[in-house]
């Protein structure tokens, strides 16, 4: 062999070592970093999270600006379904957070009409039970009754959740202005993508299903 063919073949296999590395360096770019790569799915959740954390805040900093929400006391908004089991099934974890201090309780309405048909219109008793001061009453007896389930009778709700005005309450089911302040619970949802019930809201993030008392006082704290 010739001192020239050595250098033919070693300049070969350095071409050849070169392209191999290149097609590495790609295959492991397109793999970290391709649309279904771990790295690129880990920035896009990072975005993803980023965005509804902004979006929370900018929630809170809305009701706070209205006075619902005490800047300086931890604070949980719940997205709730009244017909939904596991928000029923939190509602005692709820009030006990609430009772002890440990964070405030804010409620949206989030009702998934296509499988709960009264939920809707619970949300709306609810609002009307909020017009006149008691909301806490009606979610109670919403959450922790399943009579109303069976025979819908909100008048009758309303008097055993000691509404004095049931006229008026009968009268709000029905109104505009009840179904707009509905429709802006659910726009709410939508920006911080809300998909299910529970979901619960701090202005540090979102968590959705059922959690522990000290996972909600975590959240609240964030």
């Amino acid at each position: 062999m010739t001192k020239n063919d050595t250098r033919s073949r070693g300049k070969g296999g350095g071409i050849l070592n070169t392209v191999v590395n290149v097609a590495v360096l790609l295959f492991l770019g397109y793999a970290l970093l391709g649309s279904r790569g771990p790295l690129r799915m880990k920035i896009r959740e990072y975005a993803a999270a980023r965005e509804t954390r902004m979006a929370a805040q900018d929630v809170f900093d809305r009701l706070a600006s209205e006075g619902r929400v005490d800047p300086e006391q931890p604070t949980i908004i719940e997205f709730i379904d009244f017909q939904c089991p596991y928000c029923r099934d939190m509602h005692d974890v709820l009030s006990r957070g609430a009772a002890e201090g440990r964070f405030d309780v804010i409620v949206m309405h989030f009702p998934l009409d296509l499988i709960h048909p009264l939920a809707k219109r619970a949300a709306k008793a609810s609002l009307c039970a909020e017009a006149q001061g008691f909301a806490d009453d009606m979610n109670h007896l919403l959450l922790s009754t399943r009579n109303w389930m069976d025979d819908a009778d909100w008048r009758r709700l309303a008097s055993d959740a000691g509404i004095p005005d049931l006229k008026r309450f009968e009268e709000c089911l029905d109104e505009s202005e009840t179904e707009q302040e509905l429709a802006s619970h659910l726009a709410i949802a939508r920006d911080l993508g809300v998909r299910a019930t529970p979901t619960f809201v701090s202005a540090g993030g979102v968590r959705s299903g059922v959690a522990t008392l000290e996972e909600l006082v975590q959240l609240a704290k964030n």
